[in-house]
């Protein structure tokens, strides 16, 4: 049965509703490919960090030394009570499931991994979750600002190094970053802090820590000063380690793409070296660090241990650190777990900005 609107009747709802329905439609459309290749790579997820987890869980357990060893030792050096030692290894196997078959704990642990239970601390005996979440937010912090301020200037000095390739200022910002790249991040951060945290120098900035004693009683405005104020210097020690390798990366996205005939074509037509390199160029040349972007936040988590260490700071390399000295293989495993999702979820994002950034890139082809 057709339905035919009343003649001389001019109500726009009914004339536009074939054409929001078609353009409805058409937005269905255009959006199921990337609903269905997330909904992929969601799934692939699962996979991936199970063989992830099963090869961090066994290398942990080839890791010389015992946690229950350390344990004794420590209740030596602490003037613990005297007992039979065989008695107290047998209890402390049993207490952490290490009487049970390599098997059985690592399904164990599996089940709990899916569900943010990763176990309790040997150490302390502290859910492991708990200290995870409670030194994530400043090594992501930390990694974050890192990261911002190192695309900031590391991009525009690739982009400037490309199109004033052979001059005399590209050589010299290619010397400058090469000495950046071969300064040892222990190095740098020792230098920095005898001149500028009250040394034989200037004392312009603290010398460890996060945070001032009673700064969680200040305004907000006067707390976030005081947190830069603290983390100025493991930033910069932070940031230029990766500056030096993607202004370098820049550089050779940008000079690969410049290259190609398009631009040769744009220049052709008249149109100004400006135009052609921010307009047509630049966006093309972004595809080598985007891939960077997805890797560099999880590398950071993991390279922090020493900045972290050398400036007291309370992050997850720190916490890494510990847990290694300690064999404390629950918060080891619970940190390589959450560094693997991070990655994972990096990889994923720079696959979906692929596409905003190159319209050629498409999800079925993916």
């Amino acid at each position: 049965m057709r339905y035919f609107p009343p003649q001389g009747v001019g109500h726009p709802e009914i004339r536009c509703f074939p054409i929001v329905i078609s353009r409805f439609s058409f937005y269905i459309v255009l959006r199921y490919p990337m609903r269905a290749y997330l909904i992929k790579r969601l799934l692939l997820v699962i996979p991936t960090l199970i063989g992830i987890s099963l090869i961090v869980f066994f290398i942990s357990q080839l890791i010389p030394g015992s946690p229950i060893s350390m344990q004794i030792y420590q209740l030596s050096q602490a003037g613990g009570p005297a007992t039979d030692t065989q008695q107290l290894v047998e209890e402390l196997r049993r207490q952490y499931d290490f009487d049970k078959p390599i098997s059985v704990r690592y399904l164990k642990w599996l089940k709990g991994m899916f569900t943010l239970d990763f176990g309790t601390s040997i150490k302390d005996r502290k859910p492991v979750w708990d200290k995870i979440a409670e030194r994530i937010p400043v090594s992501l912090q930390i990694s974050f600002i890192s990261l911002f301020l190192a695309y900031l200037i590391a991009v525009p000095i690739g982009v400037f190094s490309s199109v004033k390739q052979g001059t005399w200022m590209d050589n010299g910002i290619t010397v400058i970053l090469f000495i950046l790249y071969s300064l040892p991040s222990f190095w740098v951060a020792t230098l920095l802090m005898m001149f500028f945290c009250g040394g034989e120098f200037w004392d312009l900035f603290p010398i460890a820590g996060l945070s001032s004693r009673g700064a969680e009683d200040l305004p907000f405005w006067s707390w976030l000063g005081d947190r830069v104020w603290h983390l100025v210097l493991p930033v910069a020690c932070m940031t230029y380690t990766s500056l030096a390798y993607l202004s370098r990366y820049a550089k050779t996205g940008m000079l690969e793409v410049i290259r190609q005939d398009y631009i040769t074509t744009a220049r052709a037509k008249g149109l100004s070296e400006k135009t052609v390199i921010f307009k047509h160029a630049f966006r093309n040349s972004l595809i080598p660090i985007i891939t960077l972007a997805a890797l560099l936040v999880p590398a950071m988590l993991g390279g922090s241990v020493i900045i972290e260490t050398i400036f007291n700071l309370p992050g997850m390399g720190q916490l890494s650190f510990e847990a290694i000295l300690s064999r404390d293989y629950p918060v080891i495993m619970g940190i390589t777990t959450c560094t693997a999702v991070l990655t994972l979820a990096g990889l994923l994002l720079s696959d979906l900005l692929y596409v905003l950034i190159d319209p050629r890139i498409s999800f079925e082809s993916r």
